[in-house]
């Protein structure tokens, strides 16, 4: 399988975990970006954006398969195929994570709980709070 071919990961930019996760999680962001950009109500877009990924603890995203991301969002009560469909295509090739990933990210970013929601997770990084 190509995602496994070491040579494909430099291929797409992913030089290391930091790189990997930025990779992975960067579709997801996007997705609330392009929400917000094309809805009328940027508190429509917050909640359609949530219901979507808070479906997964971050855990349970990094783990999942291609084809269980598509499950969970085709689940979604404001489901339209078309807003996944690139979405789905770009983390076709970066998950699931290996567990020594998994384990290595965490260790990284000094987070020793992965099973708290994703969107609890990315919301700190979404505004760039932290940063000057």
């Amino acid at each position: 399988e190509e995602k496994n071919n070491p040579g494909f990961k430099k291929e797409i930019g992913i030089e290391n975990i930091s790189d990997y996760w930025n990779k992975t999680v960067a579709p997801v962001k996007a997705q609330l970006c392009g929400l917000l950009a094309t809805c009328d109500n940027p508190a429509e877009a917050w909640e359609k954006w949530i219901e979507k990924w808070s479906q997964f603890s971050v855990n349970a995203f990094l783990m999942a398969t291609y084809e269980e991301v598509k499950l969970k969002l085709q689940q979604a009560s404001k489901y339209k195929p078309e807003e996944d469909n690139d979405i789905l295509e770009s983390l076709k090739y970066l998950i699931p994570w290996p567990a020594d990933a998994i384990v290595g990210y965490s260790t990284y970013s000094y987070t020793l709980q992965l099973d708290v929601s994703l969107v609890d997770f990315l919301r700190g990084s979404l505004g760039e709070w932290g940063s000057d």
